[in-house]
């Protein structure tokens, strides 16, 4: 397992390069082929990414995410213009999780400053999403959690005031609640969506 945690401009420390650069986590190696270590295989990886680096290997994640959230029959609505140009703009953070190269996983935050908070910046997390069925001696490396512990040492690093934490009432993502207060999240408040 690797650990990219990339530079400390929470949205835009990419330089172009196709990545993110090195930065407060210096590709930590926990196992990695080719050490001293007894490593299994696949290699996997945590890091922060690009749009153009995870679109469209991410779609089938993102129907997938979808149908186990909102139901089989739910239609991917995911703007791809939207989501580059929030990249582009800097407020978009993407972390992704790779097995072998192969993307597996996605964590999304919008990044900004908060106008009720003086200002401050806080980050609103966006979708969080594993494939499910992954091998055991991935799902042993929690790349979910790896995802989410990188995302708030990043935020802590870069000065964010906040992390916005939610989970859906469906699918794996509905006990993230007990997750979210061993992180020290308390419940602010109860979302309700109107469709219209």
């Amino acid at each position: 397992f690797v650990q990219d945690g990339g530079g400390c401009r929470c949205g835009r420390d990419h330089a172009g390069s196709g990545r993110a650069g090195v930065g407060f986590i210096q590709g930590v190696a926990l196992t990695a082929r080719g050490s001293s270590l007894a490593v299994p295989d696949p290699v996997a990886t945590v890091r922060v990414e690009r749009w153009s680096d995870i679109w469209p290997d991410a779609e089938p994640l993102a129907v997938a995410h979808t149908a186990e959230v909102y139901g089989p029959a739910t239609e991917l609505r995911l703007d791809a213009g939207l989501m580059a140009a929030m990249d582009a703009a800097g407020v978009l953070l993407i972390v992704a999780a790779r097995v072998d190269g192969a993307l597996v996983g996605y964590l999304f935050w919008t990044v900004a400053p908060d106008p009720e908070r003086g200002g401050d910046t806080v980050a609103h997390q966006g979708s969080w999403f594993i494939a499910p069925g992954l091998p055991p001696e991935v799902e042993r490396l929690r790349l979910g959690m790896r995802m989410m512990d990188l995302s708030l040492a990043r935020f802590r690093a870069c000065g964010v005031r906040g992390a916005k934490l939610h989970h859906p009432t469906r699918g794996r993502g509905a006990r993230l609640g007990a997750y979210f207060r061993r992180l020290g999240g308390v419940v602010e408040t109860t979302t309700y969506e109107v469709r219209f």
